[in-house]
């Protein structure tokens, strides 16, 4: 009875993929999204895998596996998850704000830590504390993350800049899109639904993070860093 709750939660993991990707192009189409939506999704967005493996590595200790075994490879996949999707996210968000300024996620694309003080500082003064607290939170969680964007801050690409970045930059971004969220939660769906026949199904998913995801994070940070600086060089000569 136990083990195919590991599949209903599974498939309630799906729904709220399902659920995850329609409320932002809701918000979007209706024109509500906001900066503090935003790092709410963000935040409930690093919550929900969290939660899934802390399952995972339960599941697994009730089938006879050992804390020796669960604890640090569950820990190792879930921060790796972190770390492909907080990657993605900057991407993301730099390749929007140069190839499509007019693209809006609910304010700037590119939040830097002034802006995101000045929203917290704002919040405050309206009574909104949770949202200021949030907006905190999020501040300190992000900052190596925004450290990456500043480059890319306040900057205006002309129309032929764009599109040599458009150029450098998608093949990679079609790179990077395997490592969002959705991906991850995906691998850890089909793994929950396929606990219950074969433990090892969670074996095989914690696996693919670990190992092939965390290859493919580190080839595409390397070689972005370098189509950035380039692209940073090349902006500022005014090419």
């Amino acid at each position: 009875y136990g083990g195919w709750l590991a599949s209903l939660g599974g498939l309630v993991l799906l729904l709220s993929i399902v659920l995850d990707c329609a409320d932002g192009q809701l918000a979007r189409i209706r024109g509500s999204s906001s900066p503090v939506g935003r790092i709410l999704d963000g935040t409930m967005d690093a919550v929900a895998p969290l939660a899934v493996f802390h399952g995972m590595a339960l599941f697994l200790l009730g089938h006879g596996a050992e804390h020796l075994h669960v604890w640090p490879l569950g820990w190792a996949a879930a921060l790796s998850l972190i770390w492909h999707a907080s990657q993605y996210d900057v991407s993301k968000n730099i390749y929007l704000a140069m190839s499509r300024p007019d693209f809006s996620l609910g304010g700037d694309t590119l939040f830097t830590p002034e802006k995101m003080r000045r929203m917290q500082r704002d919040l405050e003064g309206r009574g909104e504390r949770w949202h200021a607290l949030l907006m905190r939170v999020w501040l300190t969680w992000t900052a190596p993350q925004v450290a990456q964007l500043r480059p890319w801050a306040e900057r205006e690409l002309t129309a032929p800049q764009r599109e040599t970045f458009i150029a450098m930059f998608r093949p990679l971004m079609r790179a990077m899109s395997w490592l969002g969220f959705g991906t991850h939660l995906f691998v850890l769906t089909v793994a929950a639904v396929l606990a219950p026949l074969d433990p090892r199904a969670i074996w095989v998913a914690w696996a693919i993070i670990v190992g092939p995801m965390n290859v493919l994070c580190v080839g595409v940070a390397i070689v972005r860093q370098r189509r950035e600086r380039k692209a940073v060089g090349r902006a500022r000569a005014g090419e």
